[in-house]
């Protein structure tokens, strides 16, 4: 068998394999915003939230979680979570939000069904928008329409 039929049959069955095993990542559909004494988290996707994940990049360090709450909570679609005040269901384990500031590189996610839809933003110069919402997309008003 040639080398082109050999990637194309292994490539076959990768794909074949996903199909029917892989867990899926849905696109990123979580906003944040600052609000008066907390951070705010919209989900644009209905599903059964595990853990809700905040993670800031450092050059030294890399990717280090600044908030992390964990736990079983049903999420609706347009749903805000407040982190400061969370549904029953879910528990705060970790809380350094003290390191989102401008130009800050933060990785957003919800964790759901075992598979995380992160969101990958940068804080603008102002800081957290406080009523519109900031996503891989950039600042939006009504981030889920």
């Amino acid at each position: 068998m040639d080398m082109r039929r050999l990637a194309l049959a292994l490539i076959a069955v990768v794909a074949g394999g996903c199909l029917s095993g892989c867990e899926s990542v849905a696109p990123a559909d979580s906003y944040i915003r600052g609000a008066d004494d907390s951070v705010q988290i919209l989900s644009c996707g209905s599903s059964q939230v595990e853990e809700i994940r905040i993670e800031v990049f450092d050059e030294s360090e890399g990717n280090v979680a600044i908030y992390s709450a964990t736990g079983d909570v049903h999420v609706d679609v347009g749903q805000i979570l407040d982190l400061a005040r969370l549904p029953t269901g879910l528990a705060i384990e970790a809380e350094s939000l003290d390191q989102i500031e401008p130009g800050a590189q933060l990785t957003v996610m919800l964790s759901t069904d075992h598979a995380l839809n992160p969101a990958y933003v940068t804080v603008p110069a102002g800081g957290l928008p406080s009523r519109r919402w900031l996503g891989a997309d950039g600042v939006t008003a009504d981030p889920c329409d």
